[in-house]
């Protein structure tokens, strides 16, 4: 009996070391493997459903053959009657050879024996296995992760809480613990958690519990804890047979102890409060959200400055008296939220809290019959004018109780979402402030290069409730910059539907990645110019606008939207992004004088991006200081993250600006280092990619042509290698061989190439002295969607066209779309 591991790292047997970490084929044959083991139904599955998971990007016959070659390799791995072909069109594993801890975790769970699901769980399911290129098997992936994850939760609680029998405190510690690794962010989990080990009398262990999880909430979310939560820690802290304060407060609320006890008159000073955000909220966004209509009187001039921070929360009204005790209650439980909330500030109820406000928040109970309304207005003081109302409905007067918690949560979130740079409300609302914090957290992601993570909480930030749309197009989005396409792609065709009904800002970013997913790069362009001016405080819009215009040649506009974004602004100028864009901006605008100086004034104030030594020597190359170029290549200051990409492409830039001989002498010294390089990192595909490459600049041709051979071997669809190839082979004279791997390339109908098969048949018909058909095919590869890149006019293949100049013909003819 071979025995699979799915939960926590994959293993088969008792393999030494995990399998989640194999790349390529392999990995593909472990999530078939996988995938034949979990998949539910149990049994056998139709070959068409796995080649949809693991090949979409392969027509029929290839992936049939790709499976063929997974099952090959799976049978040489388990032996041959491990894998069962039943007909010509289904497949199973034999259960009598190949066992699985999954299944045994699901009988358990079935039958109630909590403590064994908890003893099978070995962490999360498939850790770490991920498949490029095949977004259905990740969503289905992500799927039985929830489900399993739900089975372990469900059993943790069951452990926690005794299962029927007397919960021991060595039980509750391991069930609470056990929860709460699936629970990292719900606070209500915590409160749970904290009870359950209070009543077993291990109360010191519910606050280590609370201890740890703010601290974590802190510094991944920049978030605080809840009132409810914070009452909680207080109440354990003091004797349990102490009646609190703030619970006495708000059982029934007189106005003199809130305004005593609860606002002070005077706000507290600024270090009673320490700031752990890490995102910086701009007191001049001008679009700050506020609560309930206040009078004109109490509004002041649109000149004075006033912080949205600084939150006056004016004491509730209703319609009648039965309906007071609960306006009282429901202002102090607001109060109480929003003065939870990270760098805001609560100010007491009276008019000259509210002259200092820069928001207002007031709200009102009415009653229609027996049904309650609940509605708050957030109000911006410096205007006077509502930007958002907050609206809940009770059933009945009994009923508000169950939802002041939610209607105050949403109050949260849309002053929250105010008081985020740009948001506005041009932009789709999150509906809670769970949703805001994830929206935050992917936007914090971003900041971070972590792709993944951000497209992980925006896609849970969606979930939390579909009218976010924001959440799932901005996700979208980070999933065409990681260059899947397939799944950026299905956000857009899920939302299109309702377009009608979406927020116009939301509306134009759904435009801008539809028509970037069809190569549309000057109608996306035009969306995003749209998504600026609805929402001009966005600084990662205005940046996306930037490289939009880099891309469809216009550096002087890409400088301007760079210049709109604030200095200290989250994408602004400590962010990599910021600084390459403007470089690239002016360096297609031949100002490399005044490149060099933006490039060496960003590495001084900003020493840990390293990457921008590259832009620095390829502006030093621009401008002919060859001498410099070649010293300072040299030294480990200017090496970067992946200093062989970054020398070659200073050496096209060299060879651009006539200075071959020199590009000719970087690139043998690259050539010499690249062979120095050990066995181990010699013999990858990426290393055997860049190797080639190198020669392929060298014109070595030759060498570099049995490198490209090789890489077809292994990659029979690389465009990449068959274009090389078919140049290389215009350059050598053999005109059948060259015309033959550029009808290769035009034989592939692969989606989402953006015109790069274009441009690499562009490049074999230049070679061939055929200028008429190289610019015919590199304009409709700009019209497939190929970029107007910084190394353009570095193309030495395209150099006969001018394609700098072709490009700008076709814009020109395109300006609109």
């Amino acid at each position: 009996m071979i025995h699979l591991t799915t939960l926590g790292s994959v293993r088969i047997g008792t393999t030494d070391g995990p399998l989640s970490s194999a790349t390529g084929q392999q990995a593909k044959r472990l999530a078939l493997l996988s995938y034949l083991a979990i998949a539910r139904p149990r049994g056998a599955h139709r070959r068409d459903t796995i080649l949809g998971l693991l090949w979409p990007e392969l027509d029929h016959e290839r992936s049939r053959s790709a499976l063929r070659q997974a099952l090959h390799g799976l049978r040489k791995t388990l032996g041959a009657e491990a894998v069962i072909s039943r007909g010509t069109e289904l497949i199973e594993l034999d259960p009598g050879v190949v066992s699985c801890d999954l299944h045994s975790l699901e009988v358990a769970s079935g039958a109630g024996d909590a403590s064994v699901v908890l003893d099978l769980y070995r962490g999360e399911m498939l850790a770490g296995l991920f498949i490029a290129d095949a977004p259905a098997f990740e969503h289905w992936v992500d799927s039985e992760r929830a489900r399993v994850n739900a089975l372990v939760l469900e059993a943790s609680w069951q452990v926690a809480e005794g299962g029927g029998s007397k919960a021991t405190v060595a039980n509750v510690l391991r069930g609470v613990r056990a929860a709460m690794a699936l629970s990292r962010s719900d606070e209500a989990a915590l409160r749970r958690g904290m009870r359950l080990l209070s009543n077993a009398g291990a109360t010191i262990e519910a606050l280590a519990l609370h201890d740890r999880f703010i601290a974590e909430m802190r510094r991944e979310y920049d978030v605080e804890p809840s009132a409810e939560t914070t009452m909680l820690a207080d109440e354990l802290r003091r004797s349990r047979r102490e009646v609190p304060i703030v619970a006495k407060l708000l059982t029934n609320p007189p106005r003199a102890a809130i305004a005593t006890v609860i606002m002070p008159e005077q706000p507290p000073p600024a270090t009673a409060r320490p700031n752990h955000r890490r995102y910086r909220i701009a007191a001049a966004v001008g679009v700050a959200i506020v609560l309930v209509g206040v009078a004109a009187e109490l509004a002041p001039s649109a000149e004075s400055e006033l912080d949205p921070r600084q939150v006056s929360v004016m004491q509730f009204t209703a319609d009648g008296p039965a309906l007071d005790s609960i306006a009282h209650r429901l202002t102090v439980e607001t109060r109480a939220t929003l003065s939870s909330l990270d760098g805001m500030m609560v100010l007491a109820d009276n008019r000259s809290s509210v002259a200092r406000a820069g928001t207002i928040v007031r709200g009102r109970l009415t009653r229609d019959d027996d049904a309650v309304e609940l509605r708050a207005e957030l109000v911006d003081a410096r205007t006077g004018k509502i930007k958002r109302t907050v609206i809940s409905h009770a059933a009945s007067q009994e009923m508000v109780s169950a939802i002041a918690a939610k209607f105050n949560d949403r109050i949260a979130a849309a002053l929250s979402a105010s008081l985020y740079p740009g948001w506005g409300s041009s932009l789709s609302q999150p509906p809670s402030y769970r949703g805001y914090q994830l929206f935050v957290d992917g936007m914090r992601r971003i900041r971070a290069e972590d792709h993944d993570g951000a497209v992980a909480a925006f896609r849970q930030a969606f979930s939390e409730d579909s009218t976010f749309t924001i959440a799932a197009i901005v996700g979208g989005i980070q999933l065409y910059h990681a260059g899947r396409f397939v799944a950026a792609d299905s956000i857009v065709r899920s939302i299109l539907p309702r377009r009608a009904q979406l927020p116009p800002a939301d509306e134009r970013l759904l435009e801008w990645l539809a028509r970037s997913l069809r190569g549309d790069r000057i109608g996306a362009r035009a969306a995003m110019q749209s998504v600026v001016a609805l929402a001009p405080g966005s600084d990662l819009a205005s940046l996306q606008l930037a490289i939009d215009n880099v891309e469809t040649a216009r550096p002087s506009e890409a400088l301007a939207a760079l210049d709109n974004i604030s200095s200290d602004a989250e994408f602004g100028e400590g962010w990599l992004g910021y600084w390459t864009t403007r470089a690239e901006a002016l360096h297609l605008m031949g100002e490399h004088e005044r490149e060099l100086v933006t490039v060496r004034s960003a590495r001084m104030s900003h020493p840990e991006l390293g990457a921008l030594a590259g832009y620095e020597l390829r502006a030093l190359a621009a401008l002919g200081r060859v001498d410099e170029v070649m010293r300072t290549a040299e030294s480990s200051a200017y090496r970067t993250a992946d200093p062989i990409v970054t020398l070659r492409v200073v050496a096209m830039e060299l060879a651009a600006h006539g200075y071959r001989s020199e590009s000719i002498t970087l690139l043998q010294r690259l050539r010499a280092e690249q062979v120095s390089l050990p066995t181990s990192s010699r013999v990858s595909i990426s290393a055997i990619a860049s190797k080639a490459r190198t020669l392929y600049l060298l014109d070595a041709r030759d060498p570099a042509k049995s490198l490209y051979d090789s890489l077809l071997r292994e990659i029979p669809d690389c465009s990449t290698c068959i274009g090389a190839l078919g140049v290389l082979a215009a350059r050598s004279g053999d005109r059948t061989a060259a015309e033959g791997y550029e009808r290769r390339l035009a034989g592939s109908s692969k989606p989402f190439q953006f015109g790069r098969r274009l441009q690499l048949r562009a490049r074999i018909a230049a070679s061939l002295g055929d200028t008429a058909r190289a610019t015919t095919l590199l304009t409709a590869a700009y019209a497939d969607g190929l970029e107007f890149d910084i190394l353009t006019h570095a193309d030495r293949d395209l150099s006969a066209i001018r394609p700098d100049s072709l490009y700008r013909v076709f814009a020109g003819a395109h300006k609109s779309r």
